[in-house]
């Protein structure tokens, strides 16, 4: 059985792209992007679309196993600390746990919004996108013009601002 996208139009590299911006971006800024991709017309666009929900989904199911996991050590410290230090080893494994929640959940948050960085970059023509993926872009204008026609460059004005202030070249060559 095959699985249809709903955003399968998407160019991959464009995708791949947006990711490394969002990624670079949290890198040196800092930043929540679950706070960012939980804004009204945001959330709102990601439960319309079933790829954006369940990218939304996945990744508050890793949160909530983030925070069981850390709830298992502070009680295995405590107990450790109260009954038996060997109780005190069950940390490390739930240390591990919560490190590997966190990752997935920032995958998943950040794949989400690459995606809707992505339908943005072809809407707004950023880097010449809608000339280098002309129906994707039409897609994309359809999609922002539908669902998101009051903010169609919200995540484009948090990780590019003032790109019309860069130099052609510099956008050219994302």
């Amino acid at each position: 059985m095959t699985v249809r996208m709903e955003f399968e139009w998407l160019p991959k590299e464009l995708i791949n792209l947006c990711n490394s911006i969002i990624l670079k971006h949290h890198k040196l800024h800092g930043g929540s992007l679950p706070k960012i991709l939980w804004h009204l017309d945001t959330l709102v666009f990601s439960v319309v679309h079933s790829d954006l929900r369940t990218l939304t989904l996945a990744a508050s199911s890793a949160v909530k196993s983030m925070i069981a996991a850390g709830v298992v050590a502070v009680v295995a410290a405590v107990l450790g600390a109260v009954v038996n230090w060997w109780f005190a080893v069950a940390v490390i494994p739930a240390a591990m746990v919560i490190v590997y929640f966190k990752r997935r959940a920032d995958e998943f948050s950040t794949l989400q919004g690459a995606i809707i960085l992505a339908i943005e970059f072809l809407g707004d023509n950023v880097t010449g996108s809608a000339e280098r993926y002309p129906a994707a872009a039409l897609k994309a204008k359809s999609v922002l013009d539908k669902f998101l026609p009051d903010d169609r460059t919200r995540l484009l004005d948090i990780y590019l601002p003032r790109r019309a202030e860069l130099p052609r070249d510099l956008l050219a060559a994302l």
